[in-house]
């Protein structure tokens, strides 16, 4: 017994001397049992992410991290555009890529994975939980749950594949080669995204425009303002003097009550002070070529005016600018009623593609174009409208 022993240790030694050896012996033995305790696997509860201790699981799987292989995207995809868009392609590394890189130094420091797979019928959702587990008993697991609410077997395969790769590269800090947690994956997505909203976008604005064309309104208003008005710019004048919209087969309903309530005898003429200029003349258009001009004149003029928030003004001058849109003497002006339907709808699929900053740059360059209109008229050059620009 030393001298640094506690005094009630001390004490039962002068007293009991027969004590000691079995008070050594156990205190030996409770050492041995905690180092045998450090060394046993403990089994966590239902929701824990790790075991009890994990010191030498993370000691080996830092050493681990330092040998794994680079992860190679070998697999290329090549996406067909549509209707004769360009296409485009990615590459990616599939799950057997990424374990023929880790699986080496994880062996060889004592580390195996595990990714069990189980589906959660209530919340509707399939799950894998990615275990990595140490000779030594200790282990760190991670579950990852996606939404599926299908049971196809080959959909859930390829959901789960998708599923392993993504919580293994995570729970082992991997990622492929230029993947840069696949953000120029995201960013291609993302421009994809775009491009398909403006398309479905542009064909819904076709399709409004197609159904207003061919609806008992449209035509049941035309045949009216025939009687009335000597031209279509004329209309298109009256329905903005009136305040009334032309997007849709309930607008036109109205405008047919306004054109009865004026009567027919509101018939506008053209300007008698001077003789209007004379247009192109006209091409030989059939029945369905005329409904095809005005169904694209229409839905022209939704995109340009409500959709993007342009004047007729400046939505005509940029497609004359851009889109050989022909120039109308009458309304002083590129107009779409002179020009190709193909130069209308390259003018409109161009005019979907511009944000609201382009909207912008259309609008101050048109602003930009009148102001040397007016310095030009007023050194004597005598400019008056478009034509000469």
């Amino acid at each position: 017994m030393s001298a640094t022993s506690p005094t009630w240790l001390q004490e039962v030694a002068a007293s009991h001397p027969d004590l000691i050896p079995p008070l050594l012996a156990l205190i030996e033995n409770l050492d041995s049992q905690a180092n045998t305790l450090e060394t046993l696997p403990f089994v966590a509860p239902e929701g824990e992410s790790h075991s009890r201790r994990i010191h030498k699981i993370a000691r080996d799987l830092a050493k681990a991290q330092l040998e794994f292989a680079a992860v190679a995207k070998d697999h290329e995809v090549v996406v067909k555009g549509k209707e004769g868009k360009a296409g485009y392609s990615y590459t990616y590394a599939d799950l057997a890529d990424v374990l023929e890189a880790v699986r080496p130094a994880l062996n060889k420091h004592g580390i195996s994975v595990l990714q069990p797979l189980a589906y959660d019928k209530k919340e509707k959702e399939a799950v894998v939980t990615t275990i990595l587990m140490h000779k030594s008993g200790q282990w760190i697991r991670s579950e990852f749950r996606f939404p599926s609410h299908t049971l196809d077997i080959q959909n859930m395969g390829s959901l789960y594949t998708y599923m392993r790769r993504y919580s293994l590269t995570a729970m082992l800090a991997v990622c492929a080669r230029e993947d840069d947690d696949d953000g120029e994956a995201h960013k291609d997505a993302a421009r994809r995204n775009v491009e398909e909203r403006r398309e479905r976008q542009q064909e819904k604005q076709e399709r409004q425009a197609e159904d207003v064309q061919n609806s008992k309104q449209f035509g049941e208003f035309w045949k009216l303002a025939k009687g009335i008005f000597a031209t279509e710019p004329e209309v298109w004048n009256w329905f903005q003097r009136e305040g009334l919209e032309y997007q849709t087969a309930n607008d036109y309903g109205k405008a047919i009550n306004r054109l009865k309530k004026q009567g027919e005898g509101a018939k506008e003429s053209r300007p008698t002070a001077a003789p209007p200029a004379k247009e192109p003349a006209p091409t030989d258009e059939s029945a369905e070529e005329s409904k095809q001009r005005q169904a694209a004149q229409q839905s022209w003029a939704i995109l340009a005016t409500t959709t993007k928030g342009l004047t007729k003004e400046e939505a005509s001058w940029w497609a004359g600018q851009h889109h050989g849109w022909v120039y109308s003497p009458e309304e002083g002006r590129p107009s779409a009623r002179a020009t190709p339907i193909a130069n209308i709808r390259a003018a409109r699929a161009a005019l979907v593609k511009v944000d609201e900053a382009g909207v912008e740059a259309i609008k101050q360059a048109y602003a930009e174009h009148l102001e040397d209109l007016r310095l030009a008229n007023e050194a004597g050059q005598n400019v008056p409208t478009d034509e000469a620009v």
